[in-house]
C-alpha cells in the first residue's frame, strides 16, 4: 500500500503547534474559551476522515455505471469535462446514492448542457499523485471541491435534457455577449458575468497569473460584494429601510450565485457575504473578525477539506489583512499628527500594502513567488473592475432595449480591456515584476502571522515601546536565519516521466542539473526550481542529446530562467533537432557551452563533478553510449550519474570505478544496462531508477531488476516513488522519497 507525503501533512503539524501555544495561552490566561478551538480542530480532524470524498472512492479501473446531473462543464485543449452532482451508482442489484460529486473526461463531441440528467458508464481513473514536492496536489483539489473520483466517459446510455428556465436564461446572456462584443473580448466578459473561462484566452490568463491579479477573473467576493453594494444602494434611493434593503441584497446575491452556477468559490463568497448582512441587520454594526470567524466554520463543516484550498486561504487571509488595514489606519488617524492629505494617501495605498503583507506568504507557500507589481496593480485595477462590472451588467440590460446604446458602452469596455492588456503586457517585460522566494517554511509563517497579529491588535502600545519590540522582531529573524542555514548537499531526483533529471543544491546554495526530463516536463523542472528558491541554474550538464535528457533545459532557456553554464559531449557536426535547438539558444543567449571529456573536473563550493566518460576520440555513432559519466563527489559521498550508458561502455569504466553509495541506474533501466559485474565493481547502496508510470518502454526491465537485487542494491523508482531525495553532509547521508510504501 502506498501513501503520500502530501502538503496537508504540514498543516496538521501546524496544528500541533498551534493546540500547543493555546494549552500554554490557558494554562497562563485561564481563558478556557481557547479550547472551543482545540474541539473544534479535533472535530475538523475526525470530519476528513469521515467525509464522503474520502469514504465514497471508487477502485481505479473499476466499470461504473452513473447517473447525475451536469452543473459545470468546460472544454480542454485534449477533451471535455463534466461535473456531476446527485450522482446515483447504478449497480446490478441496487442503486447506491453518492454525497459526492464526479468527474468525467471524455473525448466525445457531444453537445452537453448545464442541468441536464444523463446515464453514462465509464472507468474509473487512477487517483492523481503528488510525484513532486512542487507538483500541484490534484488529488487534494480534487477533495476540496467536493470531488470524490475522474472517471473516464466510455459510453453515454441516455440522456434526460434540462426542461427549466435557468439554463435558458445562461445561454440567452451568453449569445448576447458574444453579439454585442463580438469575440473580442478575449473571453473575459463571459468569465467575470458567468464564471465561465472556457473560452478565456490563454495568454490573458497566463498574463493576469504573472502581474499577480488574476483573481478578478473568478467570480468570488470583489463580484458579490458589487452585487450586493448595487442592490442595497439601489433600494436606498427608493427608500427602503436598513433591514429590508439587507434582507433583499442577500436573496440578490444567492439569486446570482444559482444563476452562475454555485462553484466553491462563489458559495464561499456567498456565506462571507451572508454574515456581514446578518450581523449588520442583528446588530447594526459589524465585527469583522467573528463574522470571519463564522464564515470559515459554516465552510469548513460543509467541506473541511477547503481549509487546504488556496482560494480559501487568500479569502479570509485578505480580509484578515482589510481588519488589519482597519487597525493602523484607526491608529494614525487618531494617535499621529497627520494631514488630511496624508490620510487621503493612506486611505488609497494602505489596503493594498496590508492586503498584500497578508496574502504574499500564501501565494509564496502555494506558487513559490510573489508579484512584486500585485500591489500597486490591485491598487489601479480593482477599483477599476469595480466600475466595469457594474457597466458590463448595464450594458448587457440595456442591450434588450436599445442596442445602439449597448454597442457604444461595449467598445467603451474593449477599450478599458485592451488597455489593461497593453499596459500588463509591457509590465511584464519589466525584470523583477515576480521575486521567486521558494516555499516559506513553517516557522517563517507562523512567526510572521503571529508579528503581524500582535501589530495589529497592540500597535499603541508597541509605539510607545517600539525599541523593544524592533529588538524582538530582529531576534526572530536572526534564529530564522540560522535555524535555515543548511551544511548539507542536497539531491533530487525529480520524476519528469519517462526522462532523467537530476537537481543538486550545494551547502551555500549553488544549483546544478544534471539532465532534464522531456520538454513537456520542462515546467515541472522549472517549479521545483522555483519551489526551493533558486533563480538560476549555475551548471546545467547534458549526458546526450536525446529529449528525453535535454528537452527541460530547452523549456527553461526558452521561457528566460538564468542557466549561467551548460557542459555536454556532442560532436560539432551531429545533425540532431535538440542538440540545434541548444546551440542556437547558447548563443542567443550569451550561455557559455563546454565540451565535457574524461579528466575534467569542475568545482562549485565544496562540491566536486568528475568527467570519467567519454574520450576525445570516443565513437559517437551511438548517442547512448556516448552519455556524459560523471561522478558527483562531497566530501566521503559519492553519486555516479550515467546518462543511457549500456554494456558496452560499462566495461569500459569496471577498472575506473570504485565503492560508491549511490548509482544513478543506467538507461532508466534497460535490460541492456547494469550488468552483474559492473554492479559488483560499484558496490552501491542504493540504485534510484527515473522512468515515467506505465512507459511504452517497459523500463526498469526485470531483468535488470533481479540484477540489482542479486547485489543487495536497494532499489528507489520515480514512477513508484516520485522525487528521490538525499541529503549529506558529506559524511553521513539519508535517502527518501516523496512517496512512501507501507
Amino acid at each position: 500500500m502506498i501513501r503520500e507525503n502530501i502538503s496537508y501533512h504540514s498543516f496538521f503539524i501546524y496544528g500541533l503547534i498551534v493546540l500547543g501555544s493555546n494549552l500554554v495561552i490557558i494554562h497562563y490566561t485561564k481563558k478556557w474559551a481557547y479550547m472551543l478551538l482545540i474541539i473544534m480542530m479535533g472535530i475538523g480532524s475526525v470530519s476528513m476522515q469521515m467525509h464522503p470524498v474520502s469514504k465514497e472512492q471508487f477502485l481505479a479501473g473499476e466499470q461504473v455505471t452513473l447517473k447525475g446531473i451536469i452543473i459545470d462543464e468546460a472544454e480542454t485543449a485534449f477533451n471535455q469535462v463534466l461535473i456531476l452532482d446527485q450522482v446515483i451508482n447504478v449497480q446490478k442489484d441496487k442503486a447506491v446514492a453518492l454525497r459526492s460529486k464526479i468527474k468525467v473526461i471524455t473525448n466525445y463531441q457531444e453537445d452537453f448542457h448545464l442541468g441536464e440528467t444523463v446515464l453514462i458508464q465509464g472507468k474509473v481513473n487512477p487517483l492523481p499523485k503528488q510525484y513532486n514536492p512542487s507538483d500541484f496536489d490534484y488529488g487534494l483539489y480534487l477533495k476540496s471541491q467536493g470531488i470524490v473520483n475522474e472517471v473516464k466517459l466510455q459510453q453515454v446510455i441516455k440522456r434526460w435534457p434540462y426542461k427549466g428556465v435557468l439554463y435558458k436564461i445562461r445561454e440567452k446572456v451568453r449569445m448576447q455577449i458574444e453579439y454585442i462584443f463580438k469575440g473580442q473580448d478575449d473571453g473575459l466578459v463571459s468569465a467575470l458575468v458567468l464564471g465561465e473561462d472556457g473560452d478565456l484566452n490563454t495568454d490573458i490568463r497566463a498574463l493576469y497569473e504573472q502581474l499577480g491579479i488574476a483573481h478578478v477573473l473568478a467570480i468570488s467576493g470583489l463580484h458579490m460584494s458589487i452585487i450586493a453594494a448595487g442592490i442595497w444602494w439601489s433600494l436606498g434611493i427608493m427608500g427602503l429601510n436598513y433591514e429590508m434593503r439587507n434582507g433583499i441584497s442577500l436573496i440578490g446575491i444567492w439569486s446570482y450565485s444559482i444563476f452562475v452556477g454555485m462553484s466553491v468559490s462563489i458559495i464561499r463568497a456567498s456565506i462571507m457575504l451572508t454574515i456581514m448582512l446578518v450581523v449588520r441587520s442583528l446588530w447594526e454594526e459589524e465585527d469583522l473578525l467573528s463574522s470571519l470567524a463564522l464564515a470559515a466554520l459554516i465552510i469548513l463543516i460543509v467541506n473541511p477539506f477547503q481549509l487546504y484550498q488556496v482560494g480559501f486561504q487568500l479569502s479570509f487571509i485578505a480580509l484578515l489583512g482589510i481588519a488589519f488595514y482597519q487597525s493602523v489606519y484607526h491608529f494614525i488617524k487618531h494617535e499621529c499628527s497627520c494631514a488630511k492629505s496624508v490620510l487621503k494617501v493612506c486611505r488609497i495605498l494602505l489596503p493594498s500594502i496590508c492586503i498584500g503583507l497578508f496574502i504574499s506568504p500564501v501565494i509564496a507557500y502555494h506558487f513559490y513567488e510573489i508579484p512584486l507589481l500585485s500591489v500597486l496593480l490591485n491598487v489601479l485595477l480593482v477599483p477599476i473592475f469595480g466600475l466595469l462590472l457594474p457597466l458590463i451588467f448595464i450594458t448587457l440590460l440595456v442591450s434588450t432595449v436599445m442596442p445602439g446604446i449597448s454597442f457604444i458602452l461595449a467598445y467603451s469596455i474593449l477599450g478599458f480591456l485592451g488597455s489593461i492588456k497593453s499596459i500588463g503586457t509591457f509590465l511584464a517585460t519589466l525584470p523583477f515584476t515576480t521575486l521567486i522566494i521558494g516555499r516559506p517554511s513553517g516557522l517563517f509563517l507562523i512567526l510572521h502571522y503571529s508579528m503581524l497579529c500582535i501589530l495589529g491588535f497592540k500597535l499603541k502600545k508597541i509605539w510607545n515601546k517600539r525599541n523593544y519590540y524592533l529588538v524582538g522582531v530582529g531576534s526572530l529573524i536572526i534564529l530564522v536565519g540560522i535555524l535555515n542555514t543548511e551544511g548539507f548537499m542536497n539531491i533530487t531526483h525529480l520524476y519528469v516521466g519517462q526522462g532523467d533529471c537530476t537537481v543538486v543544491t550545494t551547502p551555500k546554495g549553488k544549483t546544478l542539473l544534471i539532465d532534464s526530463g522531456p520538454e513537456q516536463s520542462g515546467k515541472k523542472v522549472e517549479n521545483y526550481l522555483k519551489y526551493k528558491g533558486k533563480r538560476q541554474v549555475d551548471l546545467a550538464i547534458v549526458s546526450h542529446p536525446h529529449e528525453d535528457h535535454i528537452g527541460g533545459l530547452l523549456y527553461l532557456i526558452e521561457e528566460g530562467y538564468n542557466v549561467k553554464a551548460v557542459i555536454w559531449q556532442v560532436p560539432d557536426d551531429l545533425k540532431d533537432e535538440y542538440a540545434f535547438r541548444l546551440k542556437k539558444l547558447c548563443e542567443k543567449q550569451k550561455i557559455p557551452l563546454y565540451k565535457g571529456y574524461r579528466g575534467n573536473e569542475v568545482r562549485i563550493d565544496d562540491v566536486c563533478l568528475q568527467v570519467l566518460w567519454p574520450y576525445k576520440d570516443a565513437d559517437y555513432s551511438n548517442a547512448n553510449e556516448a552519455s556524459l559519466v560523471c561522478v558527483l563527489k562531497y566530501g566521503e559521498f559519492e553519486e555516479l550519474f550515467t546518462g543511457d550508458i549500456g554494456f558496452a561502455t560499462e566495461k569500459y569504466l569496471e577498472n575506473d570505478l570504485d565503492d560508491l553509495e549511490i548509482l544513478k541506474v543506467p538507461h532508466h533501466g534497460s535490460s541492456y544496462s547494469s550488468s552483474s559485474k559492473f554492479l559488483e565493481k560499484l558496490s552501491v547502496e542504493y540504485g534510484m531508477i527515473s522512468a515515467g508510470v506505465r512507459n511504452l518502454y517497459g523500463h526498469p526491465n526485470r531483468l535488470t531488476l533481479e540484477r540489482l537485487k542479486e547485489q543487495q542494491i536497494e532499489i528507489m523508482r520515480t514512477d513508484i516513488q516520485g522525487a528521490l531525495f538525499v541529503r549529506t553532509d558529506g559524511k553521513q547521508y539519508t535517502v527518501q522519497s516523496q512517496i512512501q510504501e507501507e
